[in-house]
């Protein structure tokens, strides 16, 4: 067995454990008969969110499969650079960004069941598209185009996702109902891999059957269970619109989006740092990686428990604030029992920062217009988070020499907006 593959298989083995040690909590917490929590009652009594959640583990099991395995395929079968595959992403990036505000108008106007059943089917096929590329070896510029047109599909599912759970949880519970989404999507995630590590040792390709599958599942449970939950008021016109009138929403979408870009050095950035400047092996890095995930499994409902005093644009500052230190911390020293305490810490930040960021959108979205809402934070989202890691490697090929001043950038810039975002959630009230 090659090195490239020995490796793999220790990924498949790692994420196996990640799922069986780390998933077992919140599920027994979420299925226990005796637990009458209010989240367990969330979660029973209302349809919509428990399938949405379902979904979401099923989507995303399958999918991080391909997200993981792509840059691979693409190097090993058809001999691409690492630019070329960097670009690939960032381009997929570009491509969403008008599919998120058109994407939020459709929904409103044919109702969040249609695109939530069209999107994975059309999905499903474009991963089908990718399988049999791997037996008949298309040009690699079809495998990009094919690559890159999942993307757009995937956010309108995520956006009609966030729109259903708002249409049917009330403000109050909101956070805990995001919160419980991404648990569920967590899970999968660590399944998927684990599944595709296995299946990789065979082909590459065959990892893009798995994601093909579990698209046809989640339009399948949507067709077959999922509801409209469209509110009566939504408007139905065909007439595009977008939210830049408001002024509030455009400002903490800038916001939102530039917490994440800060938060977007975890990844790509941290990943080529670490190899780098402190000659951490692949495994040492997916190990971090794994660990992110145990933590966001284990601690993601204790943190919003501890956290329920404060508002979400408080939450979103105080995960900024952590995000900044960690990085900064991470410049410290390469002591390796130290780099997984701060990514431990750093994982809390992430904790605090995704169903506030989710929550607070939500709030600022009119009840007729959420899709519309959702999809325009997607475009400014998708302007701003995806310059992170250009941002990041770019600085770092200048400064990799020097980490402690490397990470002073991020340190600086998450405390400024740290502040900012206190100042402005004392100011606003439709957040508050």
């Amino acid at each position: 067995m090659s090195d490239q593959y020995k490796e793999t298989y220790f990924y498949s083995l790692l994420s196996v454990s990640h799922v069986f040690i780390a998933a077992q909590p919140e599920l027994i917490l979420l299925v226990s008969v005796r637990n009458r929590s209010p989240l367990m009652k969330l979660l029973l009594e209302n349809r919509t969110l428990g399938l949405v959640t379902l979904s979401q583990f099923i989507r995303v099991m399958g999918r991080s499969v391909a997200w993981i395995f792509t840059p691979l395929y693409l190097l090993i079968d058809y001999h691409d650079t690492y630019f070329q595959i960097g670009m690939i992403f960032f381009v997929s990036s570009l491509i969403s960004l008008p599919v998120s505000i058109y994407g939020g108008n459709l929904i409103d106007r044919v109702g969040r069941r249609v695109v939530s059943i069209v999107s994975p089917v059309v999905s499903s096929a474009l991963f089908f598209g990718l399988f049999l590329s791997s037996f008949i070896h298309l040009p690699a510029m079809i495998v990009y185009i094919l690559f890159v047109l999942i993307y757009p599909f995937a956010d309108l599912e995520g956006i009609a996702d966030n729109v259903m759970i708002s249409d049917t949880v009330s403000p109050e519970q909101r956070n805990d109902a995001f919160s419980l989404a991404r648990i569920s999507a967590n899970v999968g995630f660590s399944m998927g891999p684990a599944i595709g590590g296995f299946i990789a040792l065979y082909g590459f390709g065959y990892t893009f059957f798995i994601p093909f599958v579990t698209s046809l599942a989640v339009a399948i449970i949507y067709l077959i269970k999922m509801a409209e939950t469209r509110p009566a008021s939504t408007s139905t016109t065909s007439k595009f619109s977008f939210p830049a009138k408001d002024r509030e929403f455009i400002y903490f979408a800038i916001m939102v989006s530039m917490a994440w870009f800060i938060a977007g050095q975890w990844g790509t950035t941290l990943t080529l740092f670490l190899n780098r400047a402190y000659d951490y092996t692949s495994v040492q890095i997916g190990v971090l990686y794994s660990l992110n995930g145990i933590i966001v499994i284990l601690f993601q409902l204790p943190v919003n428990a501890a956290l329920k005093r404060f508002t979400d644009v408080s939450k979103l500052s105080i995960g900024v604030l952590i995000y900044a230190v960690t990085f900064f911390t991470f410049s410290l020293t390469s002591y390796f029992p130290f780099v997984l305490l701060d990514t431990a810490i750093l994982t809390i930040g992430e904790n605090a920062m995704a169903p506030a960021s989710q929550t607070i959108i939500a709030k600022l979205a009119p009840e007729s217009r959420r899709g519309e809402y959702f999809g325009a934070f997607g475009a400014v989202s998708g302007m701003i988070v995806p310059l992170a890691p250009l941002f990041g490697t770019l600085a770092l090929g200048y400064l990799i020499s020097t980490p402690i001043l490397f990470w002073s950038i991020f340190l600086y810039l998450g405390l400024i907006l740290s502040v900012v975002l206190k100042i402005s959630g004392k100011i606003s009230k439709r957040v508050d």
